[in-house]
């Protein structure tokens, strides 16, 4: 089946048993920039495998793997990673003055006292491991993001539709910065554990609660809650208005109408 995209281009989708979407080329789901080699190592480690997709027709099967040779959970229409890469992805290839002046923006909207010459020196990444806060192993956390300073360190996790899973993570990054953060980050003032959450997807007792805990080692630990649509809201973004036509067709494909209300409660 053919969908018009953000810009009013044509691409191709399969179907699944279970009505879901998956476009035939990922690339097709993810803004780009002339600054980005393609595809990025970031991009690159997500081009893998997966069995999720079952398409209803042999054609909607032989669309999936037609572009790769397997289906990959980036083609899906409710691909987080796909917004994550899209919104912040894209940030992290911007030269040091960008990424401070949106580390700066982010802090202010999520109202954690952490000044614009603090982020004079910020570095996005994603989907880092840590090490594990039990073990010190391979198997920690993996955030989606991660916005690293000179005396501050932003770990975020984001969800899009299924949301069950976000407190039990912010609590595993909790750990590591309670029982790791001073041996592994000593330089940092300030821990951020950020949930990025979509509000039509997420019930009030899925979202962690905010609070700024003082920590025994004399460092801060912030836990805040953003919605996606503040951060597609960012002006200042490499893309500019496309960013906002982008977040709207997503929500789209995904048969949702957003709009401007509280989280709904539990």
């Amino acid at each position: 089946m053919r969908f018009h995209d953000w810009n009013g281009k044509d691409i191709l989708w399969a179907k699944s048993f279970g009505g879901n979407l998956a476009v035939h080329d990922f690339g097709q789901l993810l803004l780009k920039t002339s600054r980005v080699p393609w595809p990025p190592p970031e991009i690159l480690q997500k081009l893998v495998r997966s069995w999720k997709f079952r398409g209803e027709s042999s054609d909607d099967r032989d669309l999936s793997v037609a572009h790769l040779g397997c289906y990959t959970d980036l083609q899906s229409s409710s691909s987080e990673d796909a917004v994550t890469w899209s919104i912040l992805g894209l940030l992290a290839y911007e030269s040091a003055e960008v990424q401070a002046e949106f580390a700066a923006w982010l802090f202010r909207e999520i109202n954690v006292p952490i000044d614009r010459e603090r982020c004079r020196v910020s570095r996005i990444t994603l989907w880092r491991r840590l090490p594990h806060f039990r073990t010190q192993g391979r198997n920690g956390s993996e955030p989606d993001s991660t916005i690293i300073g000179h005396d501050f360190l932003v770990l975020a996790e984001h969800e899009w539709l299924r949301p069950e899973n976000l407190r039990r993570q912010v609590e595993d990054l909790r750990s590591y910065v309670v029982d790791l953060g001073r041996a592994y980050h000593p330089n940092v003032r300030d821990f951020v554990l950020l949930s990025v959450y979509l509000p039509e997807a997420t019930k009030r007792h899925q979202l962690p609660e905010e609070n700024t805990i003082a920590l025994e080692s004399g460092q801060a630990l912030h836990i805040c809650n953003l919605p996606w649509r503040v951060l597609a809201g960012y002006s200042r973004h490499p893309v500019g208005s496309e960013l906002a036509r982008y977040y709207e067709w997503r929500l789209r494909m995904c048969g949702i109408s957003e709009q401007s209300l509280p989280v709904e409660d539990a």
